[in-house]
């Protein structure tokens, strides 16, 4: 069975927001888009705007889909589905998170990304 994940791709002059987690578990302090599973009652486009709102306190509206990628955690297949996110000038907060940074594609994949994200990282890089 796949699950479904979202994440959000926003950017201010060519630089996209990542955030850091927390120290812990098999992800602890990996950098990523901020995100997470889709519940069942929801759209992608809803858990994402969900997923802000919880994680960085953020009202924002997803705007299209902008790539998907497959990874795997345990036993579990996941489909990560990265969304458009508008913005404007909000600043997230860190709810969830330890650290916030603007940065630009070819800076992104120097980070220690979980492997879903470094897809989309590298989507970034070679497609913009």
């Amino acid at each position: 069975m796949k699950l479904l994940s979202v994440c959000g791709l926003t950017h201010r002059s060519g630089n996209y927001l990542v955030v850091q987690r927390a120290a812990g578990g098999s992800q602890g302090l990996k950098w990523e888009f901020p995100g997470g599973k889709v519940e069942a009652n929801e759209t992608p486009a809803q858990a994402v705007v969900r997923e802000w709102q919880e994680e960085l306190g953020l009202n924002v509206e997803a705007s299209g889909l902008r790539f998907s990628s497959m990874f795997s955690n345990g036993e579990k297949t996941y489909e990560l589905q990265a969304w458009s996110v508008e913005l404007g000038t909000q600043e997230p907060g860190l709810r969830e998170h330890v650290n916030a940074s603007w940065l630009k594609p070819e800076e992104l994949i120097r980070l220690d990304l979980s492997d879903s994200d470094r897809a989309i990282a590298e989507l970034l890089l070679t497609q913009g």
